[in-house]
């Protein structure tokens, strides 16, 4: 039995068999790819003063994305930062004032292993993947859990001290998001720790481990 999370995440529980193998998170790399592809007017946004930050829901969709748009660029506002929109299958980020293009760029994707240890802190959904990366990336979490295991991420991240409480998506508003940037901006204790343990996970090969475990387990390895 492989899982691919982290020990320093979810320590493997002692009860577990001997047949079950804690690896490390499973990356796929496309930094080096993406750096040649990567459009100018995102190099010229992520080149202003100060870093931004990401927001990120992967594949939530939602029944009208323009007020999570709205709180989003409000709570930037509020807490005189850049943010980088990650518009996703929630087509999330349909700017609607001119003026906010100079504070929030929008883009479908980029790579998390590119983009990530570029930004401040990432607000999120709470996926397993984007919570893998943006721990890989030893930045902050804010959580926005919609549904499955993304409340279980989010408690998990605030229990390592990496990201502030989560906020269920039904209670997303600009007042709720620009005071959790806030505790992440102004935390620098939960800053070192997700550098640290940034550390750690790049540390680890998760996919080689797990190639290893599953040829031990098999007998092919001596």
């Amino acid at each position: 039995m492989l899982y691919g999370f982290s020990s320093h995440v979810i320590p493997k529980p002692r009860d577990w068999p001997a047949w079950a193998y804690v690896t490390g998170f499973w990356f796929i790399d496309c930094a080096d790819e993406y750096e040649d592809q990567a459009p100018d007017e995102l190099w010229d946004f992520l080149g202003f003063k100060q870093a931004p930050l990401c927001f990120g829901f992967g594949s939530m969709t939602m029944p009208n994305p323009e007020y999570l748009t709205y709180y989003i660029v409000e709570a930037l506002k509020k807490t005189h930062q850049g943010g980088i929109i990650l518009s996703g299958w929630g087509n999330v980020g349909r700017i609607v004032n001119p003026k906010d293009v100079l504070r929030v760029f929008v883009i479908k994707d980029v790579p998390h292993d590119w983009l990530l240890p570029q930004v401040k802190a990432m607000v999120h959904h709470g996926g397993a993947g984007t919570t893998a990366a943006v721990l890989k990336a030893g930045i902050p979490s804010i959580v926005v859990p919609f549904i499955a295991d993304q409340p279980v991420w989010g408690e998990m991240l605030m229990r390592l001290g990496v990201s502030p409480k989560p906020i269920p998506y039904k209670e997303v508003s600009e007042k709720t998001l620009a005071a959790a940037i806030e505790a992440v901006l102004g935390d620098e204790g939960m800053q070192s720790k997700a550098q640290e343990l940034g550390e750690k996970i790049r540390g680890e090969d998760g996919v080689a481990n797990a190639v290893e475990a599953f040829h031990r387990h098999l007998g092919l390895m001596g």
